[in-house]
Order: C-alpha cells, then structure tokens, then sequence
C-alpha cells in the first residue's frame, strides 16, 4: 500500500529515459543532505528498480524532503517541463498526507483512491466494505527488498506488542511480561481412546498428574513438531489445535506470534506471520477491510497487505477461536470477481481458494471440529491436554516472582485434591493464584482464611461465561446444570449427541464452553460423545442445579426439594460415596459471599428453602460424631468448612467435647484434614480432649493450632511427624494454659532440641501439668539427666510414662530414683 509521494515520485521516474536514469542516480547519492539525514545505501541503490528507489527515498528522507529532493535533481538533469506539474502534485501531496494523518487520528483509514469518489459513495463503502478477490491477485508485486524492510518494520512492532500482556483483572497501564507468566502446555498427537479419556475425566490429585506424565511418548516436544515431514515427505501445511475453554489456546497463539517475531520458532519457513482473533471479529459492529483484519491489535501501523499477499506464499495465519466464527454457511463455489465481506474473505483465505500456498494454525474448541472438518485439507491435529505436573508448579513460580510465596502458595493448593487437580487448567491456576496473592498481600492467616473449592469452581464458570457468552445465558445454564445433574445421579460422564435434545441443547458455540466433543471408535465406527472438562466440574453444575430457586424467582416445587432430600439421603446410605463432592458444593455455594457473586455473576438465584433442609440434615448427621472422626463424618466437616458459617459450626458442634483424628480415617492425617479441623477447633465452644495421630505437622500448623490447645486439659499426639517449632509450641501452652493437665506424645519421636523444650516448661512455676506420656519416642540416656531435673522442680506432675525408649541400665536406674525424690510423681512407668 504505497504512499502518495511515493507514487508521485514513481511516476516521473518512469518519464525518464535510460541514460537520464543514470544521472538521477548519481546527482541522488552525492546530494547534500540535512543535518541529521541519513543517505541511502549505495548497496540497496545498486541494480534498484524504480519503485524500489522511490521506496528508499520516501523511507529514508520523509515525503515532504524526498519530494524536494525529487525536484532539485529533475533540474539538475534538465527536465525542467516535469517540474511544473511536479510542484502541482508534492503540493497535492503534502496536504493529502495532512488529511491521512488527520483520519487516522479519529481512526479513519482509506485507500487513496477514495480522493476521487462522491461523498455517496464513500458513505455506502463505510456502511458495508466489499472485497475482491481479484485484487488481491492484481496487486502490485513488491521486490525482495521491499518484503525484508517490511518484515524487519513488521517484526519489531509484534514484539512490542505480544512481549507484554494484561491480566484479567488488569487495570489501564498494568502488565506483565509474557515470558514470565507462560509455562508449558501438554499437546498429545493422537485421539485417545474412551478408556483413557474416562481416565482424564475421573482421576484426582498425584494419581490425576502421574496418568498425564505418562502420554509423553505421543506428545509435541516442541511447536516446530508441527511442520515434521510425514513418511512420505509431505509437509502439513493446516495445523489444528483443539482444547476446551481456559486450557490456554489465545496464550499458545500469542506464544507463537512472539516468538516468530523475535526469530525463535519456524525461521525461515515464514516471511510474515498475521494474527487473527475470530472472537474480536464477531463483535466488529461494521466488516473491517482486509488490513485492519490482519493487522487488528497493531493500531497505527501500516503495511501494504495486498501487495505482500500477491508477492509470497510464506505467509503464516495463526487463527485463534475458529469455533467463534459465524461464516461457516454454505456460499457459492470461488469466483475471483465475486464481492464479498470480509468474514467470508477470512474463511475463503483459511480455506485456502486462494494464497494457497500460505499456511494456517487454527485453535479451536472440540464443538468445531466436524464443521471445519468439512473445509479443510489433510490437517494435522493437535490437542491441548493443559499443564502436566511439573507445569503447574512452574506456573506458580512464574506468577509469584518470589521462591518463598511461590512454594506456599503451591503447597496449599496441592494439599487441596480437587483443586490441584482442576490445576491442569491454566485458567484456574491463574484464578487461585491471584486470589491467594491477594490474601498474602493482605496478610491474612492462609491456614485459617483460605479459598474453598465452590469459590474456585464458581470463578472458572463465571469467567467462561463472561469470556465467551457475555450476558449470562440463564436457560442455557439450566439446560447444561439439568444434563449434569442425570448424569450424577446415573453414574454417566459420556452423553450420546442424540440425547442432548431431550434437554433443549443444540451445542452452540455458547453451549460448548462447558461440554466437549469427543470422537470414539468401537469396531467399524466412530460414535460421538460430549463430557464435561473434569467430572468435578459436572460436580459443581449439579449443585448449582439442586441449589437453584424455581421460576421466576420463586421458591422451588416440592419435587424439586425432594429431589434434593433424596439427593441427601443417598449420600448418607453411601457413607459419601460419589455423591460426596456434589454435597460439598452445595454447602460451599450457601457461603454467604459466594451467593452474592452468583448472582451478579451468572444472575443465578439460590433458594433458602433449600439451605434451611441442608442444614437441618447436615444437623442430624453432625449429632452422631462422639469423637473420633472417620471418613464420612471428615466429609461432612469438609461441608461445614465450605459453607464457612461461624455461628451455624458452634450450634451443630456444641455437644462436643472431645475430638479424635487419625485412626478412624483409615489413612494419613492430609494436610486439608487439619485445615479444617483447625476451623472446626476454633469454633467448638468447649474442648475438653484433643488427639491427632499419624499427621505431618509443620510450624505454621503448630502455630495456628495453638489457640485452641489453650483451652484444652488433654492432649494427644501419637505417631506423628513434628519439627522443633511444634515442641516449642507444647512448651508454651505448657506455660501458658492452666488447664492442660495430660500430654501424650507417645509413637512420636521427640528430638534432643524438643526434649529441652518440653523440660524448659515443665520447670516454669505456670506448668499445671499431671500426667507425661513419651512412650516410644525413641528417647535415650543423653535426655535423662535433663528430664530428670525438669521433673523434680516441677510440683504439679503426678505419672509419668517412658516405656520402650533406648535407655541404658544406669539410666534406668536414675529414673527409678526420680520417683524416691518426688513424692507428688505417684505414677513412673519405664
């Protein structure tokens, strides 16, 4: 797209003859110039055709110099008779160029042939611009240093523009670097068959993680995989890239773009690479012409698109949302001279009826699949898997900057099963990493104030919505909730296309933010099937469905309450089972904050009448716990510790007196078990007994946990894990509290630095202590002496227990001789 002093420049270079060519050349590059001027290579100068010399001079010395510059030599070389209309036209010139800048500053952009065309016309072009294909084809040919000079002018402005992004919650002038945000997706090569999608669909946690470490025989180890010969040699020149919503497709294309533009991907494969946004397309109110089109997101910046188009076939089109196109129709079969807007232009060009040697990445949601199916030629496939293990870490680090913040913030998601495994979604790493970030900006206890998972599950759907439905689409929820809803209750994570009628859907694009497409052979056939992006995602659009008020506002039916009693009560008969999760979330969606955001979010309306029977069940069923915790009843505290309701934990959990976790449950004491019994701890009006055993427990939970220890008269941990700040915290609840009077650290190894702790307390005149139970805890004669002279200045213990230690016989003999020398220890068990 030349410029008009360009073109005038052109156009007397073209009047000269041969030899008077030869002159102009030489008085151009002995032509003294301003100061600060920069004279034109003698290199790019030799063997340069005339657009290229009128190219050069434009760019090196501006239009209004090149064209004064133009007219001192056409007088030195004696064409005088060029030189009145020469004038006429840099005059021209210079003021159309003062119209040009003067458009696009109010955002205005038009060819300059539109000089010559009524204000009518101009106004219909506006209203709805057409496009031949013919000229594309027409175009002026652009000489080989022309397209290089493009490409450098063109590289540098994607740099700028792709080496920063903007958070979702960005504010105006707030960016980060993109290479210090991206970390690696998973892309598999092949379809996968229905028992490893169930796989993807079911598994949770370290089990969920290891299962997609293991796809990495068929993997993309790089993007240049993309264009690996096939066995035949033939070189794929269409490159499908599928994954649902938030798995980080825009993120991979932008990738893509930076790093082509700063020479680290496909070099020398592409002279240019153009970005196309189908999302942005759709909501253009008018059709942009063909160059706002590639170069949308690079305002102010000109390049001669036609030309470049008609000139080579490396030109690279990465296409991201092709699902979000609307120009999939049936048209006409390819007619050069066929007007056309530019949506269809678009398609035409991914089609490839013409630029047919161009290639194309696509990214695209599962939905599209078929449809693009249908118009494309031998395309590779690539599917987006999300983050793998070791990405969802490096996300972190990424986001955080700080090793420290990082490694918590890591730590306290992973100890979260559901979540963590929800981590494999980009989008939901940066949603859980930006709200923790802010909870450590505020400083707020993280142990004791964290996000719940129905908060986390509520923000991944909210953003989808918003991202790509915009206002959100209520029927179309209770639709998707409905679908999920008789699938839990079924046992059913795969639906036959033929049944989503049955619930209103069609799998519109607005549909398919939550259902994926999935292809699955079984003998001579392919069978379709849609699924939800994890089967805890079905989870939580289950519970939005039982929570829901009925119509128009109103207070569910009967039925519907039934529904959710019957709901409850299988989940009790089942002890949990695969209704557990469904339940939490219910309880999580009921926290007071998350029911506000419902409804500003999604417009979704919770019913009480609903919440009042969950809590009168959860009630119930919270009166049977007497004080050792299982399985089902820690499920149940997982509910209350979602729906975060101080007042309603102190009525449910009053009977309390004594709580035990660690042997009922079957397995190790998680770290999200003591979150919550934390929450729970803090909230019990009385706490006469308290017992953990076989847990891990680090410092931060040692300090969390002493506030309720306070009010505790016994104590038990057994066969635990402890570091010297969780005996330095028994020291000081030793000194502090007047109502410990039983400390039971039996099975659990008690080091030498732990040791002076503990007899450091019991010398404090504060120590109430009766009753010291270390049995096994691997004690040896290097403690007794310490132990010892704690336990003679101490008037308070009564029995001591030190059974199956590693003491010598002398130091059992000194410990038989401590109960001669205190009189109060009527109890000494070695």
């Amino acid at each position: 797209m030349s410029s008009m002093g360009e073109r005038i420049l052109l156009h007397y270079l073209n009047e000269l003859e041969e030899s008077e060519m030869a002159e102009y050349m030489n008085f151009l590059q002995i032509y003294p110039l301003r100061r600060g001027c920069t004279k034109i290579p003698a290199e790019k100068l030799q063997g340069a055709e005339k657009d290229d010399i009128a190219y050069l001079m434009i760019s090196y010395y501006k239009e209004d110099y090149a064209l004064e510059i133009g007219r001192s030599i056409l007088h030195q070389i004696h064409r005088r008779d060029l030189l009145d209309t020469y004038e006429e036209s840099s005059l021209y010139c210079f003021r159309e160029y003062r119209r040009q800048r003067q458009n696009r500053n109010e955002g205005m952009f038009s060819r300059i042939e539109s000089y010559q065309k009524t204000v009518q016309e101009k106004e219909k072009e506006k209203e709805k611009p057409k496009f031949r294909l013919q000229e594309l084809e027409s175009g002026r040919k652009l000489s080989k240093v022309k397209i290089e000079d493009y490409n450098r002018l063109y590289t540098q402005r994607l740099k700028t523009r792709y080496r920063l992004m903007e958070d979702r919650n960005s504010r105006f002038g707030e960016y980060v670097y993109f290479r210090d945000r991206y970390a690696p997706l998973l892309m598999i090569k092949k379809h996968r068959d229905m028992k490893q999608r169930e796989k993807e669909l079911t598994w949770y946690g370290e089990k969920h993680v290891t299962m997609m470490d293991q796809r990495a025989a068929s993997i993309y180890e790089s993007l240049e995989e993309f264009f690996d010969p096939e066995s035949d040699g033939y070189v794929p020149t269409t490159i499908v890239i599928q994954g649902p919503a938030g798995i980080g497709k825009t993120m991979l294309t932008h990738k893509i773009m930076l790093e082509w533009a700063c020479g680290e991907l496909f070099q020398g494969r592409f002279d240019f690479a153009f970005y196309i946004n189908c999302r942005d397309l759709n909501q253009l109110s008018q059709n942009p012409s063909l160059e706002d089109l590639l170069l949308h997101g690079l305002p102010g910046f000109d390049l001669p698109v036609l030309e470049i188009l008609a000139c080579t076939d490396r030109v690279l089109f990465v296409v991201d949302g092709a699902d979000e196109l609307d120009f999939f129709a049936d048209r006409p079969l390819y007619a050069p001279l066929q007007e056309m807007t530019m949506g269809q232009v678009l398609v035409d060009l991914i089609e490839k009826r013409f630029c047919t040697g161009s290639t194309v990445i696509f990214t695209t949601r599962p939905m599209a699949l078929n449809k693009l199916n249908d118009t494309l030629c031998n395309p590779r496939y690539a599917e987006i898997l999300g983050f793998s293990g070791a990405s969802r870490k490096q996300y972190f680090e990424n986001y955080f900057q700080n090793t420290d913040e990082a490694t918590k913030a890591f730590n306290i998601v992973q100890e979260n099963e559901v979540l963590f495994t929800m981590c494999f979604v980009p989008l939901v790493c940066w949603s859980l990493c930006t709200s923790i970030k802010q909870q450590m900006e505020r400083r707020d206890n993280l142990l004791l104030a964290p996000r719940t998972t129905a908060a986390s599950y509520m923000s991944f759907v909210s953003i989808l919505v918003r991202d790509h439905v915009g206002t959100p689409p209520l029927e179309m929820l209770k639709k998707i909730c409905a679908l999920a809803k008789d699938g839990v209750r079924n046992g059913k994570i795969f639906f036959e296309a033929r049944s989503l009628p049955m619930y209103g859907l069609a799998v519109k694009e607005n549909q398919s933010i939550f259902l994926n497409n999935d292809i699955f052979v079984r003998f001579i056939e392919c069978h379709e099937y849609f699924d939800f992006t994890h089967v805890s995602v079905q989870d939580f659009l289950t519970a939005l469905f039982y929570v829901h008020t009925g119509e128009e506002g109103r207070e569910p039916t009967e039925e519907h309450r039934k529904e959710v009693t019957s709901l409850l009560e299988a989940y009790s008969e089942s002890q949990g089972g695969k209704f557990a999760l469904t339940v939490r979330f219910m309880f999580g969606i009921f926290q007071k904050d998350r029911e506000t955001q419902l409804v500003k979010n999604l417009k979704w309306k919770v019913s009480y009448d609903v919440k009042s029977d969950l809590l009168k069940w959860m009630s119930e069923e919270l009166k049977l716990i007497s004080g050792e915790i299982n399985t089902y009843q820690m499920g149940l505290l997982h509910c209350l510790y979602d729906l975060h309701d101080e007042e309603f934990v102190k009525h449910a959990l009053g009977h309390l007196k004594c709580l035990h976790l660690g042997a009922a449950l079957g397995r190790p004491v998680s770290a999200l078990d003591f979150r919550i019994l934390l929450f729970c701890l803090k909230n019990l009006p009385e706490l006469e007994e308290f017992r953990i055993s076989s847990y891990k427990m680090r410092a931060e939970d040692s300090m969390a946990l002493q506030p309720s220890l306070l009010k505790c008269s016994t104590l038990k941990v057994n066969a635990c894990s402890l570091t010297d700040a969780c005996y330095e915290m028994f020291a000081q609840v030793l000194r502090q509290s007047s109502f410990l009077k039983v400390l039971d650290l039996s099975h659990t190894p008690l080091s030498a630095s732990g040791m002076k702790h503990l007899c450091c307390a019991l010398r404090s005149h504060c120590c109430q202590l009766q009753s010291l139970m270390l049995n096994e805890t691997t004690l040896t004669d290097a403690s007794v002496e310490d132990l010892c002279s704690a336990v003679k200045a101490n008037h308070s213990l009564r029995s001591l227990s030190l059974k199956s230690n590693l003491f010598s016989e002398r130091a059992i003999t000194s410990i038989e001789q401590l109960q001669q020398a205190c009189k109060q220890l009527v109890h000494l068990d070695n």
